[in-house]
């Protein structure tokens, strides 16, 4: 089996040269991890807002791999190889290796950093032959769990399966706008606009604005609440729970308060977009930060 780097500089992707019994070796590992971190796991639909649980992974269906990972293990004399260097080795963004079997070619890939690269200026010991040895020279080191798995059968317009649990890491690797996306600063300016919000505050949003935000941003837009339910009916649903939503008033119009610190801010964002419930058994009240919809039944 063939190891492979992906890089963050242009090519994206080298091989790298192993010995064949390193390849042995590599394939029985790869294969060690992908079984153990499949085994007995429910695939589930990918949603930014929901976190899996540990026997579940995330699977993207038609994964766009744009960068060719799957064809460079189909095809491994078509790359080019890797000449390792210190400078190289800080270009690395992932390493992988996979193989066909029964017509699906199945990829390993693990995000890499700066901790997994061995340079000339550490002073790198070995155990070998009951003896420690100094490791000359620049070398990488695997970690001892997969980032994701990408699976393509090898029919023709087979789509890609991409399987994860963490989004953060795969981000890392991948280009994954397509499939969540975080709001710009433009675009939560204009989520927050006087049409809907009073006092808002765009000097004092630039200064506060975070991942959170705009996160949440992005979920409530996706599901359209400002523009399904008035103001009015927020703030009486809101009640409900025991949470204050300000409301303003001019000349009949009626407009959510834009909160004026940070921890108000995010209370209304997060009761805007949904994290917040309230138990039909017990009659209890919940907040959550991870949720996947559920479709309704026919």
């Amino acid at each position: 089996m063939d190891l492979f780097v992906l890089l963050s500089s242009t090519p994206r992707i080298l091989r790298v040269v192993t010995t064949r019994d390193l390849q042995d070796d590599l394939e029985e590992e790869f294969r060690r991890q992908i079984s153990s971190f499949t085994h007995n796991k429910a695939d589930v639909p990918f949603d930014a807002r929901y976190r899996p649980d540990d026997d579940e992974l995330l699977v993207i269906e038609g994964f766009d791999d744009i960068d060719g990972v799957i064809a460079a293990v189909r095809s491994p004399q078509d790359t080019n190889t890797w000449q390792p260097s210190e400078e190289g080795l800080g270009a690395i963004k992932g390493i992988f290796g996979g193989f066909t079997d029964n017509g699906v070619t199945t990829v390993m890939i693990q995000a890499f950093d700066r901790r997994q690269a061995i340079t000339a200026g550490k002073f790198a010991l070995f155990f070998d032959n009951d003896t420690f040895r100094r490791l000359g020279g620049i070398g990488i080191t695997l970690d001892n769990k997969p980032t994701a798995i990408l699976s393509q059968a090898t029919t023709d317009n087979a789509l890609t399966q991409l399987r994860f649990v963490s989004l953060h890491n795969t981000r890392r690797l991948f280009e994954m706008d397509a499939y969540y996306h975080e709001s710009t600063k433009e675009e939560i300016e204009s989520f927050f606009n006087e049409d809907k919000f009073h006092g808002f505050n765009s000097v004092w949003l630039d200064a506060n604005i975070d991942n959170w935000i705009r996160k949440k941003v992005t979920f409530i837009n996706q599901e359209g609440i400002l523009d399904a339910c008035t103001p009015e009916e927020l703030r009486t649903a809101a009640a409900g729970f025991d949470i204050e939503i300000g409301v303003h008033e001019n000349g009949g119009q009626m407009k959510l308060v834009f909160p004026d610190d940070k921890k108000g801010l995010k209370a209304l964002l997060r009761f805007l977009d949904e994290d917040i419930y309230q138990s039909p058994i017990s009659g209890n009240r919940f907040q959550t930060n991870s949720k996947r919809k559920i479709a309704a039944q026919p």
